[in-house]
């Protein structure tokens, strides 16, 4: 008996899923953004980005299913390779960074990192939680279902483009700065967008975005409670504007490229 025929989704009903799960994307956000009290203030982020991860995970089951799909067909499972994959993006993340500040450092010279005297160890694992808890959300609302719909349809580098721009364009959302955007978001998402090719799953890329996100925030750049501070001299600082974004897209595609070739290394196309 002959086996009915599975018909291939066209690019353009590709396009139509991946936009209706992005706008379910940004209404979830928006939904678990509000605690309506139930959290103490400090745990709200906490709680915002756990409640999005789930609901986003619901929703990619949902679609995957319509599709006759599975998880693992968008990279979204757990296996022997899960928690390696997720420290050597975490590795690549803090390398990433610091780099970057290293370069500064030499290059344009007055930046001095000073550690904190008094850490607040407890606030400083809610961030932590905090910021995987919002990787995994990001994550799986960008290298998950839609980037892994959109590769066998538009092929990896338009792929890859169309993810980038919406996740650049939903961190407007957020508040970020035009500058932030171009300099910072944009590149970021072509490297998480690397390391999920490369390594075929979401563990690696979440890895390497939370590592990225809590290295900022631990060398004192997003401000707050850190464990260091980061000075400029005032001298260089005018200097230190104008480098530090074309050392931070060099740096950060530069490692993007280096993952790519891994993963054409092992899987030429």
């Amino acid at each position: 008996m002959a086996l009915p025929l599975i018909a291939r989704p066209t690019p353009t009903r590709s396009l139509t899923s991946v936009f209706v799960f992005w706008a379910a994307y940004v209404a979830i956000l928006v939904g678990a953004s509000f605690d309506f009290g139930v959290l103490p203030p400090q745990w709200s982020r906490l709680g915002w980005g756990v409640g999005s991860s789930i609901a986003l995970l619901l929703l990619t089951l949902a679609m995957v299913r319509r599709e006759g799909r599975r998880l693992g067909d968008v990279g979204i499972a757990i296996g022997p390779r899960s928690v390696p994959h997720f420290l050597l993006g975490a590795v690549i993340g803090f390398a990433t960074y610091a780099l970057n500040v290293a370069v500064l450092a030499f290059v344009v010279g007055g930046l001095r990192l000073t550690p904190v005297s008094n850490i607040n160890w407890s606030g400083g694992a809610l961030t932590l939680g905090t910021v995987l808890a919002l990787s995994c959300a990001e994550e799986l609302g960008f290298r998950g279902y839609p980037l892994r719909t959109l590769v066998p349809q538009l092929g990896t580098w338009t792929a890859q483009a169309l993810v980038a721009v919406a996740f650049t364009l939903t961190h407007v959302l957020y508040g970020w700065s035009w500058d932030g955007l171009v300099f910072g978001v944009l590149p970021s998402a072509f490297l998480f967008g690397a390391a999920a090719l490369a390594s075929g799953g979401l563990a690696m890329p979440i890895g390497l975005h939370m590592s990225v996100n809590a290295t900022r925030w631990a060398l004192g750049e997003r401000g707050g409670e850190s464990f260091f501070t980061m000075v400029v001299d005032q001298s260089t600082r005018v200097r230190m504007e104008c480098v530090a974004p074309v050392t931070g897209i060099a740096i950060t595609l530069g490692m993007a490229a280096m993952l790519w070739w891994y993963r054409r290394k092992r899987w030429p196309l």
